[in-house]
């Protein structure tokens, strides 16, 4: 049987037991507040990439059956499509995102690392390995995150679905630029089905 529980309900059962749910929660009162009266909208990675961008995008990585030789001509194509090149290293946001709660799902690559392994700030990305393994995805495509309060580092295999308030703000580092900045609300483990519109 699987039990369902309104998000009130969900933090007050996660104050009192920590592991219930969530790995994380905020001891900022008027985010945790924010959140036990939001209705948590689930947003998908591609809703962070303004219209004209998101068309060029699927165009090269909507997932097709094709033999190793159209790969190869799409991929040499797309390296020549200025418009493609400038969607994949575009800042712009979708301006409409900016004040609004939701929860997304993805991986975290930490940033700033204090002692005893405190993490104080990290990316969000859509997919494992990004800005270590591969390179970074587009800076719509990076959520800048910073804590307020002590976080262990997690385990970084592990997809997580992070709730909190998106913010303005470029944020620059060496493995890679972010145009979303977020205030963290929670940290679940993520239970679902993967967001695959870009792998990498």
């Amino acid at each position: 049987m699987l039990w369902h529980f309104q998000a009130p309900i969900k933090d007050k059962l996660a104050s009192v037991f920590p592991s219930f749910g969530y790995v994380y929660l905020s001891a900022d009162a008027s985010l945790r507040q924010i959140k036990s009266n939001t209705d948590i909208e689930q947003i998908a990675w591609e809703s962070l990439i303004p219209p004209q961008h998101r068309q060029v995008i699927r165009q090269y990585q909507t997932p097709t059956a094709m033999n190793l030789a159209e790969n190869i001509l799409l991929s040499l194509n797309a390296s020549t499509d200025e418009a493609y090149r400038e969607a994949m290293f575009s800042t712009e946001i979708v301006e409409q995102r900016i004040g609004t709660t939701g929860a997304i799902s993805g991986f975290i690559v930490p940033l700033e690392v204090e002692d005893h392994q405190t993490l104080l700030s990290f990316f969000f990305v859509p997919y494992f390995g990004a800005c270590t393994h591969y390179p970074p995805p587009p800076p719509n495509q990076m959520i800048y995150v910073r804590l307020a309060d002590d976080f262990k580092i997690p385990d970084l295999n592990q997809a997580y679905t992070i709730t909190g308030r998106f913010i303005s703000g470029l944020y620059e580092d060496p493995l890679g630029t972010s145009a979303y900045q977020l205030e963290l609300m929670s940290i679940q483990k993520f239970v679902g089905q993967p967001d695959d519109f870009r792998e990498h």
